[in-house]
């Protein structure tokens, strides 16, 4: 029970003191899983497409990036609509200059997927792209469980647990929103 003549916790330390640090860590964790998961699966999906329709091209680069292995960036036509991308003139990437021309081949369904390599040269990494996505939903679910064992933390070091030994059996109950509800577990013969 709370003492009428304490002072009332300013808003930032109750908020520090309860689960909500807890729950803002691991929405941001969710939300990077989440991203990196999303980058496997649509790598997974344009590889895909590029192998079932590829069409060559034209590209023009446009950006040398030496510090990422030469990887360039460049631009297309297709349809008179400019597209662009980044990736490696597997043929020259070693001596690729703004400016040159290498085959670009992207997919004729969608024309925003490119790649300078040759589609029959790329494999479609679907093991990878179902392995991460299992790894995010079992991340998710562990993110889930520690956030509710936050918010029950939080409930029992404002209410504190109260042990019941009647009957031969035990009990723990815990007082949640303030009282209004009331959650008991019971275990076996003690």
């Amino acid at each position: 029970m709370r003492d009428p003549n304490s002072a009332e916790l300013p808003w930032d330390v109750k908020f520090m003191r309860g689960p909500y640090p807890v729950v803002i860590a691991c929405l941001i964790g969710a939300g990077f899983v989440g991203w990196w998961a999303f980058g496997v699966v649509h790598n997974a999906w344009a590889t895909y497409w590029l192998r079932q329709d590829a069409r060559p091209g034209t590209a023009v680069v446009t950006q040398v990036f030496p510090s990422h292995h030469n990887q360039v960036a460049y631009t297309y036509h297709v349809n008179d609509q400019e597209y662009s991308g980044t990736g490696w003139d597997e043929e020259h990437y070693r001596t690729s200059r703004v400016g040159d021309l290498p085959v670009v081949y992207f997919s004729e369904s969608h024309p925003w997927l490119s790649s300078l390599s040759e589609p029959k040269n790329l494999h479609v990494p679907w093991v990878q792209a179902i392995t991460s996505l299992a790894f995010t939903l079992f991340a998710w679910l562990l993110l889930a469980v520690v956030v509710a064992l936050a918010f029950l933390a939080g409930a029992i070091e404002r209410n504190g647990p109260r042990l019941d030994f009647g009957n031969g059996r035990w009990r723990v109950k815990i007082k949640l929103d303030r009282g209004l509800n009331e959650e008991s577990r019971e275990s076996g013969e003690s």
